[in-house]
Order: structure tokens, then C-alpha cells, then sequence
């Protein structure tokens, strides 16, 4: 080892050891990694409620008075055509008797059926609501036209992170983990507050696809900068612990968007917060890996000895020799820092580009089966609100599966059985009836467990099997990749017309094909985060 090469004399993982394992700095900086997770999950799915289609039927001014109605009353199935035992949105039966009043029977409003020929027309007085909540459908008279306008927010919030997760990457690779999270915690907030103040649609859909846009960087931020920062055996459970911040983020949504009835006020209530963040640029703490990269040496000397102070432990001679050698040659030379990678470089290699490629299919198919669960996920209760949040918090025993089993069977094993399982349960629901909803309702609830296990597990795998310049770029790149998942998810309703188990169905397939996938890679457990192309490609080889 030549001692004017500094990033050749460290051996980060044994310094780390040297810290303790889950000391008072480590869980101080976890403390601040888990808050931009969680509120990653509050901007990623805003949408879900503040583009709601609200349930509402058409007013009949004959047989109500509009201050004083109720959405269901007895005589509704005679003025109202009625599908899935619920009154349809925008269409009423054609009265005949147009000079007929309103009979009350016992106080009650009543509209005899023969006033009524089976005729269906659109509404043209107006609708009666069956909830107090207001979403953009409300302000911007998306009732009964245009519907598409409310599912395009959630597809273009996808667009924005797929073509800016590559760019994220990069911004976070050049200019640190810190600086991309940051300035996408600032960017979120602006863009969320900006668009509760919309004065339209275009308008409301510009922000939102900003705020996914440069958003993005920071789930992936602070996911890569607490992977950097522990040595191997704390890596699942520092990713356990930050992913379920963002299940619980989901949750917060789903109770904030219960108690606030208009759409504008739930996005200040969202994001006004936020803006407590912009200290992140100071506290936020920056990965020694990537300074260590970067060459600055002097910055991984302070933030290592800080460490050691707040943990109260002592460093040993050997660990602060290699700490002040590296100061020195870093003040010495800027010129004699690591080889610098380019994507170019990567795609070169024939090993990681098959990686890449592996590595990108196995997103698609965790985001594509993830989303595509939550969507059609069967109710848990007549609430949209309690729904949503029972759906976000059986998340939560997925990241503890991950816990459990990421170490004990590794990364390949995990991540194939995972994948394996969410596949089985899915193409076992096919052949489950209605009447054994018991069953059912398992192998939903078991299935969105694997897939949010397969979601912690990639991040890590992908974290662990390209090298440090690289990380976060290729990190994006896979991501990206995995948005298409998330873009093709809402069409799956579509396939149901051909074949009503379809959806299900090719989230079984592409699980299970995923799976075998999997074993293309290399094992990562208790490895060390590889520095350069030639350390990734010999991942798990005997070199």
C-alpha cells in the first residue's frame, strides 16, 4: 500500500467497529435520517386524497331540497339508477311528471317511482355529496367530466422521479448525500404549499410533478447516507428501522387527511411543517464513505473523532495514525485522491451491465407488485381513511421480517424468498372464492408483507453491489427503471375487463420470475461496501 494513496491506507469498517456498534452519535444521526423518510412517505402519496374522486350522485330537485337532503334515502332507487348497490355519479332516471311537488310521507321526503320512466339522463342540477371532504374534483368541477384528471396527478408524481432519479443521483454522487437530501426536503415543501394554493388544474399538476421531480433525492439520500455510515452487521437493522418511518409517514396522511376536510389545508398542514427542515443543510451529518471518495479527509478526521467523543469511546493509536496520515496527504495533495468513475465506465463492463439490467427488472417488479397490491387491495372497512391506513401499517411486519432474515439467510436468499412468496400468495388468491373472505384477506395481508420485505431488502442488495462514486447514480438508475412499475400499476383495472383475475395474476408471474432472477447475484452479507468497478465485479469471488 503506498502511503501517498490516502483512500488505500483506510479500513472505514474497523474504524466504525472501533465506535461501538449503536452508539449515542449513531442513533442521534438515525433520529434525523428517519424524519426525512417519513416525510419522503407524507409527499409521495399526498395525492391518494388531495386528487380524490369524492362519492356523490346526482341532485333530484323535485324529491329534495338541496340545503336539507341526505345522500341515501329510501326513495333514491327511483330517481336514481344504482350499480354495485350504490347510486351512479353522474346519471338520473328522466322524470315525466315535471309539474309533480314533493310528497311527504311521516315527515319523510317521498318520490313515487311512476314519476320516473327508466330512461337515463346526466345530471344538470347539481350533485349531493356523501362526505364533507373537498379534493381538486370539488374546486376544479371535475364531477362527472374529465375523470382522467384525477388519476394523471399520481402518473405524472411517477414521471417526475423517473426522469429526475438518475439526475438525483448524480447530483448526490458529485455533491454529497447531504446537500441532494436537503435540497430536496426544501424543494418538496415549496412545491407542496405552491400547490395548495393552486388556482387551477395545470397549475396543481405543475407542482406536483416538481415536487416528485426534485423530491425524489431524498428517500434515496438518506436510505444511502445510513447505509454508508455502519458497518456491515448494522446495515438491516439501520434500513428496518428508516423504511418503517415511511410506512408510518403513509399512515400520517391517511389520519391528517381524516380530520381536514378541504384538500388545501391538508397540503399546508403537510408540508408547512417542512420547512422546520432547512437545518438539515447544518445538522445533517455527511456519509465518511462518500467524503472518503471525494478525497476530503480532513472533513473524516472531525466527524470520526466527534463520533468517538459523543459514544465516549477512546480510538485506538493505530485508527488515529490513519485518521492524521490521511489529513496530511489530503492538505498535502488535491491531486492524488481516487480514481473518479463515469456511467460510461460502468456500462463498459459486461458484469455490471448485466447487473444493471437484473438489478432494473427486479425493481420494476417490486414498485409494479407494491403499488399494484395497495390498488387493488380488498376493503377493510367502509372508511377510505381507516382503509388507507391499515393498508400503510402492514407494512410494518415486513420491515421486521426483514429484520429477522436479512442476516440470518442473506441478501440473495432473502430477496428471492421474499419475491417467491409475494408470487404464490398472489396466484393462490386467483382460486380463493368470495365466501372464504377469511382467506383471503391472509393471503393479501401476507403478500403485501413479502413485496415490502422484497422493497427493503433491493435497497440495501442495490446499495451493497456497486461501488462508492457510483452508489447513488446507479442506485437512480434501478429506481428509475422501477417507476415504470409504478406508471403501469393504475392501468392494471383494464386487464380485469379481459380477464377479471388478470391484474392478480401478473403480479404472481412477474414475482416469481423475479425471484429466479435474484440468484444471478452475488451474496453481499458482511461484505465491505466496494470502492471501485473491479471490487464490485469480485463480489463474492476468490480473489
Amino acid at each position: 500500500m503506498g502511503s501517498n494513496n490516502a483512500d488505500q491506507i483506510y479500513d472505514l469498517d474497523a474504524i466504525l467497529s472501533e465506535l461501538g456498534q449503536f452508539g449515542r452519535f449513531q442513533i442521534k444521526n438515525y433520529i434525523l435520517l428517519t424524519i426525512p423518510i417519513l416525510v419522503s412517505g407524507i409527499y409521495t402519496i399526498s395525492f391518494v386524497f388531495t386528487a380524490a374522486n369524492p362519492q356523490y350522485r346526482c341532485f333530484v330537485p323535485e324529491c329534495e331540497n338541496l340545503t336539507e337532503t341526505t345522500f341515501h334515502t329510501e326513495w333514491l332507487k327511483n330517481a336514481i339508477p344504482y350499480k354495485n348497490d350504490e347510486p351512479t355519479q353522474c346519471y338520473r332516471y328522466e322524470n315525466v311528471h315535471t309539474n309533480d311537488t314533493i310528497i311527504f310521507n311521516n315527515g319523510e321526503e317521498f318520490c313515487p317511482s311512476f314519476w320516473f320512466e327508466r330512461n337515463e339522463i346526466q345530471c344538470n342540477d347539481g350533485y349531493v355529496f356523501n362526505t364533507d371532504h373537498r379534493s381538486i374534483a370539488n374546486d376544479f368541477d371535475i364531477l362527472c367530466k374529465d375523470q382522467w384528471k384525477l388519476t394523471l396527478p399520481g402518473t405524472i408524481h411517477n414521471i417526475g422521479q423517473f426522469v429526475s432519479q438518475p439526475l438525483t443521483g448524480i447530483v448526490s454522487d458529485k455533491f454529497g448525500r447531504k446537500f441532494a437530501m436537503s435540497i430536496g426536503l426544501l424543494a418538496s415543501v415549496i412545491c407542496g404549499i405552491s400547490r395548495s394554493f393552486s388556482p387551477n388544474y395545470l397549475w396543481f399538476v405543475t407542482f406536483e410533478f416538481l415536487d416528485a421531480a426534485i423530491g425524489s433525492a431524498v428517500f434515496a439520500s438518506a436510505f444511502i447516507l445510513g447505509t454508508e455510515f455502519v458497518n456491515p452487521s448494522k446495515r438491516v437493522l439501520m434500513s428496518s428501522i428508516i423504511c418503517s418511518g415511511y410506512a408510518f409517514g403513509e399512515a400520517l396522511v391517511g389520519i391528517i387527511a381524516w380530520n381536514v376536510l378541504s384538500w388545501r389545508r391538508l397540503l399546508q398542514y403537510l408540508y408547512g411543517p417542512g420547512l422546520i427542515l432547512i437545518v438539515y443543510f447544518w445538522i445533517a451529518p455527511e456519509s465518511v464513505r462518500w467524503l472518503i471518495a471525494k478525497g476530503r479527509h480532513k472533513q473524516v478526521e472531525k466527524i470520526i473523532k466527534n463520533a468517538a467523543k459523543q459514544n465516549g469511546v477512546t480510538l485506538s493509536d493505530k485508527s488515529l495514525a490513519v485518521l492524521e496520515a490521511n489529513a496530511i496527504v489530503s492538505s498535502e495533495s488535491k491531486t492524488t485522491g481516487p480514481k473518479e468513475y463515469t456511467l460510461t465506465d460502468v456500462l463498459k463492463n459486461i458484469s455490471m451491465l448485466f447487473r444493471i439490467i437484473n438489478c432494473s427488472i427486479c425493481w420494476i417488479t417490486c414498485v409494479f407488485v407494491y403499488f399494484g397490491l395497495s390498488l387493488h387491495s380488498v376493503e377493510i372497512a367502509g372508511n377510505i381513511h381507516l382503509n388507507f391506513i391499515a393498508v400503510s401499517l402492514v407494512e410494518i411486519p415486513g420491515y421486521l421480517a426483514t429484520y429477522l432474515c436479512l442476516d440470518r439467510f442473506g441478501r440473495r436468499k432473502s430477496l428471492c424468498g421474499s419475491f417467491i412468496l409475494a408470487g404464490i400468495c398472489c396466484l393462490s388468491f386467483i382460486f380463493v372464492t368470495n365466501e372464504l373472505l377469511t382467506v383471503k384477506l391472509i393471503l393479501f395481508s401476507l403478500g403485501k408483507c413479502a413485496i415490502t420485505m422484497s422493497f427493503v431488502v433491493i435497497y440495501v442488495y442495490t446499495a451493497e453491489l456497486f461501488p462508492t462514486p457510483l452508489r447513488q447514480t446507479l442506485l437512480g438508475l434501478c429506481s428509475m427503471f422501477g417507476r415504470i412499475g409504478a406508471m403501469v400499476a393504475p392501468q392494471m383495472p383494464l386487464l380485469a375487463k379481459l380477464w377479471e383475475p388478470l391484474p392478480v395474476f401478473s403480479f404472481g408471474v412477474m414475482s416469481c420470475i423475479s425471484g429466479l432472477l435474484v440468484l444471478f447475484f452475488p451474496e453481499t452479507l458482511n461484505i465491505k461496501l466496494p470502492d471501485t468497478i473491479e471490487e464490485a465485479v469480485n463480489i463474492g469471488k476468490k480473489v
